[in-house]
């Protein structure tokens, strides 16, 4: 009995040892892990702080990068602003000293002076009743009058150049004090259209041999005739021999002649050898009897209509006579034929002649 006693108590001692044993083992095994569990957290920790620190200065070196790159970048466009700017004054500096260099005024005449040493005269700003144009300016010779240059101006005379070779558009519209001009001597060979238009006061026109262009082929591509229209008081003109067969726009020109509203027109003198009354010249007219010269040949087209001729004397070269040449001229009251050479007549030469 005691010795099974002995038995039993070693077995419960040997019993209550192993559990015993086991918990110290899993403590100290779970100080261990919680030990190696700690020193693990706490090495990723440490590398996790190691990390960061990179990424912090790789998130922060791009930021300063782009404030660098962003403050080079506003250098560079306000460089480049501060470029177009210097460019653009340059660009206008240029423009301006080129607009001063071409364009001179002088003794009230503004003068556009070219490449090829001429000058055009654009205006005259100057008070002159009795007005010299000059030949040339500082080495540059004048050859035209610009458009509307002299347009409502007070000169009463003027005296052209001989180098003048061309009158714009309205270079004398309006010069309502102009009482006579005369390009003896002169170069003209084109007169733009309305020229002279509304010089109320001019009396006498004397057009040089040598002009032959109205309106057409000059400078603005003028179409339409009118270069002395409504000159009240002009009475007397003498019309070139050069001055026959220019283009003219019939449709837009018959009734608008060279000397329309001319209402004191009675004089007519040709230059010697004319061949041609030119297309729509006295269309429009008030001009009541004409004489035309021997050795003209052809009368084009509307060079009378509607006008207020009433008499007429056809010379014995005359051989053609144009199209609409004395349409609706309802005063005309007889012509004849007798001893010309006519062998063609237009369509409508003398409609409407009522």
């Amino acid at each position: 009995m005691k010795v099974l006693n002995k038995i039993t108590c070693v077995i419960m001692a040997v019993l209550l040892s192993v559990p015993s044993q086991i918990r110290i083992t899993n403590a100290e095994e779970t100080e261990e892990i919680t030990e190696t569990y700690e020193e693990t957290v706490s090495e990723e920790q440490n590398v996790t702080e190691e990390e960061e620190i990179p990424i912090e200065e790789v998130t922060e070196t791009p930021e300063e990068d782009q404030e660098s790159i962003s403050e080079e970048e506003t250098v560079t466009e306000e460089s480049v602003e501060e470029e177009m700017v210097t460019e653009e004054n340059v660009v206008e500096e240029t423009v301006s000293e080129n607009y001063e260099a071409d364009t001179v005024t002088d003794s009230g005449f503004t003068y556009q002076l070219n490449d090829d040493n001429t000058a055009v005269i654009t205006k005259y700003s100057g008070e002159a009743a009795n007005l010299v144009i000059p030949d040339t300016y500082n080495g540059y010779v004048i050859v035209k009058i610009g458009n509307g240059a002299f347009r409502n101006t007070a000169i009463e005379k003027v005296t052209f150049p001989a180098s003048l070779q061309e009158i714009g558009n309205n270079a004398f519209q309006s010069a309502t004090k102009l009482t006579e001009i005369n390009f003896t001597g002169t170069s003209l060979t084109g007169m733009g259209t309305r020229a002279f238009s509304d010089c109320t006061s001019l009396r006498k026109a004397i057009l040089p041999e040598g002009l032959k262009d109205l309106g057409v082929g000059l400078e603005g591509g003028a179409w339409t005739l009118g270069q002395f229209i409504n000159c009240t008081s002009l009475t007397e003109v003498y019309i070139p021999s050069t001055l026959g067969g220019y283009q003219y726009r019939e449709a837009n020109d018959r009734a608008n002649g060279v000397f329309k509203g001319c209402t004191s027109l009675a004089t007519v003198t040709f230059g010697e050898g004319i061949k041609e009354i030119g297309a729509g010249l006295f269309a429009g007219s008030s001009i009541k009897e004409i004489s035309l010269p021997e050795g003209l040949e052809r009368i084009s087209n509307d060079a009378f209509a509607y006008s207020e001729i009433t008499k007429v004397t056809f010379p014995s070269t005359l051989k053609e006579i144009g199209n609409k040449a004395f349409n609706t001229c309802r005063k005309l009251e007889e012509i004849s034929f007798t001893g010309t050479s006519l062998t063609g007549m237009g369509t409508r030469a003398f409609s409407d002649c009522t």
